[in-house]
Formats: structure tokens, C-alpha cells, sequence
């Protein structure tokens, strides 16, 4: 099978044609040899054909599934060409460093977890209370500060397997207690005209502590109950801190952060949340813009006239 790879070259707009004997999926990345080096690229298209002979072969594919739902496809589509950018641009901006279509990403740290599985090995009434312990799945550290050669056993006689997952990192905020005033008139009115409206953009005027943010929590609520995703934007990340306290005192839930003070590692484990539907709320600066959202019915952004929602860089783009 021939493909039509983007490779990781900024300035590069056209795709380059390579075999492919392993199954791949558009949106996957492949590492390749392009001019006597080893690169990593973007699938764009599959089964192509082409007139050219000698076509090297991909090196490897790197993803099962592909990176990029069909709407950040066709973002960056978008991106591109309104912005005047390269494809392979636009999507190392919506991706976390660690997804990248580079060979230089920032390198992911894994921790060991105990799985529980299934033996009839017998056990010694010890080796039987070390296993009952723990709730499984569980840090094989915490197992084996418990007793290392027990760990070990459990391991040998199969009751327990290894599992390779991404270290949780440490992105949380103190919490503080919900305050829920009673809505003024001009409050009830906005949340009626936003909700009732059939535009898809509404601007919600007014000064610093009119109220704003009980607006945007009720909006929210109202489109959580529906089963669907909620995005809170916010210019600096001096704010995000403030507005995450805000959210979860109201909602209770766990709630997805992402902005530039997070390292590699947070990043992706933050994108996951999103990626594997385990969190319904999004707080972040502007290039929370990119998460990959499967149901996303709400987009709050605050203080949008804020210069710092334009990204000075390539691509040049505006959150709004």
C-alpha cells in the first residue's frame, strides 16, 4: 500500500509518497527516512497511487489510532490555509509535545501498575493478606513497600501482571466552598436570551464583579445536564487557577487543565482525560482550543477582547 505522508518539516506544504506493509489509518504518524534521516511524519492519505519508482518504505508505524478527530482535521485544514501555514505546523500546535509529529518530543514517564488476574497457585495466609490489601489496579511501589518478596510471587504464580500506564502528575488546585447567589434581573435575562437565541455566538457585556461568571457556571450547568462537554477559556494562566475553583466547587467533578505552565508530561496526561471521555469540563488557555472534544456544547470564553488569546507565532491564529 502507497501513502501520502506530511513530514516534520515546518515549511514543507506538499506530502510525500512511501510504502506501507503494516495497517495505518489517516491521522497516524510514521517514522521515515527523508534526505538520510530519520523523521517522523503524518499520515494525510492511504492507498494512493503513484507513477514513481524506488518509493521507500515507512520505518515504522507509532499509532494504532489515529492522533486527530475529523473536526481538528478539518481545523487545521482551516488553519492552514487562512493563516498561510504548513499542515505539519498546525498540528504540532493543537498537540500535546509528547504527540508531536517530531522525533525531538519531550520524552513521557510510565509508572509500573499490579493488575489483578486469575491462579489457582496455592498461597501462604500472608502472601493471601498482601493481595487483599489493595485495590487493584494499584502502584506495584506501593505492593512491594509492603513486602517486595511477596510482590515478587504474586508476580511469579500469576495473581497479579505489570501494566505500563502514564505517571499522574500533579495539576491540582485548592479547593474552595460554592457560593450560589440569587440571580439578578440582568442575569435572568442574559441566561434567557443566550439560551433562547439561534446565533452561535453571544457577547456578555459587563464590568469587573457584575456577575459574569455566575452567568457562565449557570450556562454551563444547563448544557452539562445534556450530557455534553463544557470548555472554559481564559486569557492568562494566572486566571486558570481562579476559575478551576470556581468550577469545581460548583460541579464536583474532575475537570480537565491545560495551559503553557504545564510540562510535557501533564499535558498528555490532561489531553487523555479528554481523549478517553473521562472528564466533561475543560479549563485552559487558548490552546485548551484544540482538546480533543467528542461532545462539545459550550465554549465560555472570558475577557475575548484579551490579547493573549493571539498566538504571536506560526501559525498566527486567534482563539476567537
Amino acid at each position: 500500500m502507497l501513502i501520502n505522508v506530511y513530514v516534520e518539516y515546518n515549511r514543507l506544504r506538499n506530502t510525500f509518497t512511501y510504502s506501507c506493509e503494516q495497517d495505518v489509518e489517516v491521522g497516524c504518524r510514521v517514522r521515515v527516512e527523508f534526505n538520510n534521516r530519520t523523521l517522523v511524519g503524518f499520515v494525510e492519505e492511504i492507498e494512493v497511487e503513484s507513477d514513481f519508482k524506488n518509493i521507500k518504505p515507512v520505518i515504522e508505524v507509532i499509532d494504532e489510532k489515529p492522533l486527530l478527530n475529523n473536526e481538528l482535521k478539518l481545523l487545521a485544514n482551516y488553519m492552514a490555509d487562512f493563516y498561510a501555514s504548513s499542515k505539519v505546523t498546525c498540528y504540532k500546535t493543537m498537540l500535546p509535545p509528547a504527540l508531536r509529529p517530531s522525533s525531538k518530543h519531550s520524552k513521557i514517564i510510565y509508572e509500573d501498575y499490579a493488575v489483578l488476574k486469575e491462579s489457582n497457585e496455592t498461597l501462604t495466609s500472608r502472601q493471601k493478606e498482601v493481595l487483599e490489601m489493595f485495590n487493584y489496579p494499584c502502584k506495584m511501589s506501593e505492593l512491594r513497600k509492603v513486602s517486595p518478596s511477596i510482590t515478587k510471587v504474586l508476580l511469579e504464580k500469576g495473581y497479579i501482571g505489570i501494566e505500563k500506564r502514564i505517571k499522574d502528575s500533579n495539576t491540582h488546585v485548592t479547593s474552595i466552598s460554592d457560593v450560589q447567589h440569587e440571580l439578578t434581573i440582568e442575569q435572568k435575562d442574559a441566561i434567557s436570551k443566550i439560551t433562547s437565541t439561534e446565533k452561535m455566538v453571544s457577547l456578555l457585556h459587563g464590568v469587573t464583579g457584575s456577575g459574569k461568571t455566575e452567568v457562565f457556571l449557570r450556562l454551563a450547568e444547563n448544557v452539562l445536564s445534556c450530557g455534553k462537554q463544557v470548555l472554559f477559556l481564559v486569557p492568562e494562566i494566572g486566571l486558570t487557577p481562579m476559575m478551576i475553583q470556581r468550577v469545581q466547587a460548583r460541579f464536583k467533578q474532575k475537570i480537565a487543565i491545560y495551559h503553557s505552565g504545564l510540562n510535557a508530561q501533564e499535558k498528555l496526561e490532561q489531553y487523555n482525560l479528554v481523549k478517553d471521555h473521562k472528564v466533561d469540563i475543560v479549563v485552559g488557555t487558548r490552546s485548551a482550543c484544540f482538546m480533543p472534544f467528542s461532545s462539545l456544547g459550550l465554549i465560555l470564553m472570558d475577557e475575548e477582547h484579551d490579547s493573549s488569546y493571539k498566538q504571536d507565532n506560526t501559525p498566527r491564529y486567534h482563539t476567537r
